[in-house]
């Protein structure tokens, strides 16, 4: 009898062993995730200041020139600024940790993308209508956030996915990623930003380009600096009333 208590109490400790094990290893998990995220925005706002040092920028679209002037005071040397970090990242659509949210809804394909020839068929496009232009599915650097993108916090936090490399169905073509500000309950998208990779997915080469969706004087923004017939850089904050994100500032780099 003492024999079966014993053995008892050594399977129950073995267990307790084996959960604290699992559970420092998550941690140690975490930790190494939050690490990494660390250093990648380390070494983003070093590339974007190094950028920002090559020249004058200047506006050309001011929504409101007090805070588009800081802002550009601001983000030259990255300061008041602060990048957010994804809860998720990964390099395939399918990935579980990925698809641990977005099962939610199962029959939304959220890394489609339908574009089209016509700039005013767009807007059936990104409402699902696939006979308006061109299929591309995205096939790299996913990225999901949960963050109050839409500035109301009235309604919390919104989930958005950054994914990159929109390739054709059928052939060996590429479209711009960017955000998708997508409604886990509603399954459905409230709004997008279009951002140009900063990877060329033909050429196999890397570009310099930078995004992100930051917090700036206490509201969330999304930033792009591309290089687009000259350096550019464009500041887009969600608009309640278009019930999509809209450009407020934007700027060139003077030659």
């Amino acid at each position: 009898m003492k024999k079966i208590h014993y053995l008892i109490r050594m399977n129950i400790i073995h267990k307790l062993i084996v959960a604290l094990i699992f559970f420092i290893l998550c941690l140690t998990a975490v930790a190494v995730v939050a690490v990494n995220s660390d250093k990648k925005i380390e070494l983003k706002k070093a590339a974007i200041i190094k950028i920002m040092k090559q020249g004058k920028f200047k506006a050309y679209i001011q929504d409101d020139p007090k805070l588009c002037s800081a802002f550009l005071n601001d983000f030259v040397v990255q300061k008041n600024i602060e990048h957010i970090k994804p809860i998720v990242e990964a390099d395939n659509y399918d990935d579980p940790k990925l698809q641990s949210y977005l099962k939610k809804c199962p029959n939304k394909e959220f890394h489609k993308s339908v574009w089209a020839e016509n700039p005013a068929q767009m807007r059936s496009c990104e409402e699902g209508d696939d006979s308006c232009g061109m299929v591309y599915y995205a096939t790299r650097n996913f990225k999901l956030y949960r963050v109050n993108v839409d500035n109301n916090i009235k309604n919390g936090e919104e989930y958005v996915l950054y994914a990159e490399g929109y390739k054709h169905i059928d052939i060996n073509k590429y479209t711009y990623g960017g955000y998708n500000i997508i409604d886990l309950k509603k399954c459905e998208i409230r709004g997008i930003v279009h951002t140009r990779d900063p990877f060329d997915y033909v050429k196999q080469q890397p570009i310099e380009n930078y995004n992100g969706i930051i917090e700036y004087r206490g509201e969330y923004y999304v930033f792009e600096l591309r290089e687009d017939t000259g350096r550019r850089l464009i500041l887009q904050k969600y608009n309640k009333n278009r019930g999509n994100m809209n450009s407020i500032c934007e700027y060139r780099l003077q030659k």
